[in-house]
């Protein structure tokens, strides 16, 4: 990510690998990793891989090709858990991943 993009990560998620889902269909989660991101608040229509139309809360930016999916855990600076909707790799003009949008 740009150095002068980067300025604008002021804020703190904490992100979870899914680890294993039981039976009930209930996801595990590891350890918690802190991540520099910039959160947007941003109420929009979402389209989820499954079809349905959901609203959304915000935009997450983290730096680079941070490990999050759609089964990951995240916590916002606010202490709130949503569910994580959609991530979105970004590429730069080399093709490598400049940061990821993660949708909650």
């Amino acid at each position: 990510m740009d150095a002068a993009l980067v300025g604008l990560l002021q804020q703190t998620v904490s992100v979870a690998s899914a680890t294993t889902t039981n039976l009930y269909g209930e996801t595990s989660h590891g350890t918690a990793t802190e991540l520099a991101a910039r959160v947007e608040p941003r109420v929009t229509q979402i389209r989820k891989a499954d079809g349905a139309v959901v609203p959304s809360k915000a935009y997450v930016y983290l730096d680079g090709d941070a490990s999050i999916t759609t089964q990951s855990q995240i916590t916002l600076p606010d202490g709130t858990t949503p569910v994580i909707l959609a991530v979105e790799k970004h590429t730069d003009e080399t093709g490598a991943v400049d940061h990821t949008k993660v949708v909650v």
